[in-house]
């Protein structure tokens, strides 16, 4: 069996009170993907350098696919 790729599906919402006029990067939490190939040693993160935030009681979805072409094989450890 051979990956062809990933799908990162997430979704995220904001609380009353979860952001201010003033808030930073520094304050939310990124969405962050890791994945470790320990059968092959590598390891690919993807931190995303913008990100929406939803309306207050709204869901946001975020969606990445990551095509890895050969990186990837079935029985792989991670």
């Amino acid at each position: 069996m051979r990956i062809r790729g990933l799908n990162i599906f997430s979704v995220y919402t904001v609380n009353d009170g979860d952001l201010d006029p003033g808030y930073s990067c520094d304050k939310i939490s990124p969405i962050v993907t890791k994945v470790h190939n320990k059968s092959m040693g590598m390891k690919w993160i993807y931190d995303p350098s913008l990100i929406g935030f939803p309306d207050l009681g709204e869901d946001m979805i975020f969606l990445s696919h990551w095509s890895l072409g050969n990186e990837l094989k079935g029985g792989d450890q991670s």
